[in-house]
């Protein structure tokens, strides 16, 4: 029962059992209409050619019978009958109604009694069609009035009723032949239709069934999961959505991986960075709480709560707005400036010593000010807490792209971190004793990649160059 359940409920099954009934019901109708068709016409056929015999030996009938040196006979109606018996030929016969006197090779029984009754003289011929068990035959009947004459002249006329009882067997067995042929060929067609079924089947079920074990182990494979296209174009093009889809979704969970293993990273930084300030300042705290602290003392708690409050400030701005970042909350605000005069501006409000300025009097861009600010600001930053004076700035713009270069004269980056400088929270380790949050470089790759740009490092001893390349939308009044 239990194969027979899922035997049923399999879609193969169905599919190969649904083309096999609707072949069958269609070569079995068509076979039905043709036999059908061809069942009347050879009936029609005999039918005509015996009503055509039936009608020749009709005509030859005499219309008057008696003799000449007869003035009468007692028996006239067995002599008319005796009269047309040698013209009646095969299973034909010939009555005078109203009498018991009859002739021919046929028995007044074997025709049926409804065309007798209704045969009239001078009519047309009756026909009918009987079956008798599993025999079938052709009746035909017809009356026609024969003259008796004598010497003595026509003594009465009497109707003579002519019929005919063919057999049809040779036609039902042709048309019983017909008809198991058409039903062997009814069976041959649906049992073909089935096999054609379970081949499409397979051509069907064979991608889906690979698709779902390409599911099963989906979860489970450590690469994407792809499949072959095969099979009708449908289907292939529902595996290639698959395979697209598998590749997406694996990038994603890799992604959602790796952005994991981020932010694990970037807790753990942020606690590393956040506790050399805190302590520093929780030190100042108890200094300044100590009633019996020397005023030296007091001033130099005080410096280092102040620079760790300082840093503290500095790292809360660069996490927002690295969470900025991260939720897609930044949106671009281009304005019209001048490059050369807005970075001026940010140096001389830094207070920066030893920072010169390579530009043309006037460089007119549209560009987001504040990224603009934010990038110049971290590289020149850094260059001098980090790198070494003096740091040389180079402005430079083409139709649509504006360059800025910053270069310092320190002992330059090692080459084993130049790939991870732009990352959060990363420090050479030379930068580590100098402090910093090691998120500046991060915030110059995220406002580069953001205004459409690109940022590079060249380094060797006692020579590091960033180069900024940023797209504007050229002279524009702000």
């Amino acid at each position: 029962m239990t194969f027979l359940r899922r035997l049923l409920s399999s879609l193969g099954f169905r599919l190969a059992l649904g083309f096999a009934l609707i072949a069958a019901i269609s070569a079995g109708a068509t076979g039905a209409v043709t036999t059908w068709s061809a069942r009347d016409n050879i009936l029609e056929a005999e039918q005509n050619r015996l009503i055509g015999d039936f009608n020749r030996m009709f005509a030859e009938l005499p219309n008057e019978i008696g003799d000449p040196y007869l003035n009468d006979t007692p028996n006239r109606a067995q002599f008319i009958l005796d009269g047309i018996r040698n013209q009646l030929r095969g299973p034909m016969g010939a009555e005078i109604p109203g009498t018991s006197q009859f002739v021919g090779n046929l028995s007044p029984d074997a025709v049926p009694e409804s065309i007798r009754a209704a045969s009239v003289p001078g009519n047309q011929p009756l026909y009918l069609r009987t079956r008798d068990g599993g025999s079938a035959a052709f009746s035909v009947a017809q009356a026609k009035e024969i003259q008796f004459y004598t010497g003595a002249g026509t003594v009465a006329s009497y109707p003579v009723l002519v019929y005919a009882s063919y057999p049809l067997n040779k036609q039902e067995q042709q048309i019983n032949g017909l008809t198991t042929q058409t039903a062997l060929l009814t069976l041959s067609v649906g049992v073909a239709a089935a096999f054609v079924g379970v081949l499409l089947c397979r051509q069907v079920l064979r991608p889906i069934t690979a698709l779902r074990r390409a599911v099963d182990r989906f979860g489970r494979s450590p690469t994407p999961v792809r499949l072959r296209a095969s099979g009708v174009r449908e289907l292939g093009g529902l595996i290639d959505s698959f395979n697209h889809t598998s590749g997406q979704l694996h990038r994603t969970v890799a992604e959602l991986t790796e952005s994991e293993k981020r932010a694990r990273r970037f807790v753990a930084d942020v606690s590393h960075e956040l506790r050399t300030p805190t302590a520093a300042m929780v030190a100042a705290a108890d200094t300044l709480d100590n009633p019996a602290t020397a005023p030296e003392q007091l001033a130099q708690a005080g410096r280092v709560t102040a620079s760790a409050a300082r840093r503290l400030a500095k790292l809360t701005e660069d996490l927002l707005e690295i969470s900025r970042f991260d939720a897609g909350q930044i949106a671009l605000q281009p304005v019209g400036f001048d490059a050369v005069e807005r970075l001026g501006l940010l140096i001389a409000e830094r207070g920066w010593p030893q920072v010169s300025i390579s530009a043309a009097e006037e460089l007119r861009v549209r560009l987001d000010a504040r990224r603009f600010d934010v990038i110049a600001a971290n590289l020149i930053g850094n260059a001098l807490s980090h790198g070494g004076a003096p740091v040389d700035v180079v402005l430079d713009a083409t139709e649509s792209r504006l360059r800025l270069e910053v270069i310092d004269h320190g002992t330059g980056i090692a080459a084993d971190d130049l790939p991870l400088l732009f990352d959060r929270f990363f420090k050479s380790d030379q930068s580590r004793s100098r402090g910093g949050t090691g998120l500046g470089l991060a915030l110059v790759a995220e406002n580069t990649a953001l205004l459409g740009g690109s940022v590079q490092v060249q380094s060797s001893p006692g020579r590091t160059v960033f180069t900024v390349e940023l797209p504007f939308a050229g002279d524009a009044e702000e």
